[in-house]
């Protein structure tokens, strides 16, 4: 069994979005896939998913509480115009991109593991992020969350 709390909650997070928005045709861990200059190989639409940053406050002893920031970055090969004067087809699967982050977010706002591994996920912020130059569309979106670090196993209350 996966004890590390990064591990479980990618591994729920995955199934969530795959159980709650069908569309999604590739879930993974982010590695920078779109960060290169070839187009990666995923299917599209893609989700990726990444630990930003984690700070810790101290609870007493080496127990502590962790407030986590990670990202859920929506990957869409999209090559349709929304011109004023696009055709309205055209103009829909051009604005794919905000239907499928609003399916996401509705997947993941509130949502916590079954396990009450975490505390619910909140959603503080999205943004866009153009990678035209290889053919993809990318939305960021940003959650928080938090958990419990209990001391060491065989450490008191003071840490020793």
């Amino acid at each position: 069994m996966i004890k590390n709390h990064y591990a479980r909650l990618l591994l729920d997070i995955e199934e969530r979005i795959a159980d709650q928005v069908k569309d999604i045709r590739w879930i993974d861990q982010y590695y920078g896939q779109d960060q290169t200059d070839l187009r990666p190989s995923l299917a599209f639409p893609a989700v990726l998913i990444e630990f930003n940053q984690t700070s810790y406050t101290g609870m007493g002893g080496y127990s502590q509480m962790a407030a986590v920031t990670l990202s859920i970055r929506l990957l869409l090969d999209n090559y349709s115009s929304s011109a004023q004067k696009s055709p309205q087809k055209a103009k829909e699967t051009a604005l794919r991109c905000y239907e499928l982050e609003d399916a996401v977010v509705s997947a993941l706002h509130g949502w916590t593991p079954d396990e009450d591994l975490v505390q619910p996920l909140i959603r503080v912020a999205d943004e866009s992020q153009n990678r035209n130059d290889i053919g993809l569309r990318t939305r960021l979106i940003t959650f928080t969350t938090s958990w419990e670090c209990y001391a060491p196993d065989g450490a008191d209350e003071y840490g020793t």
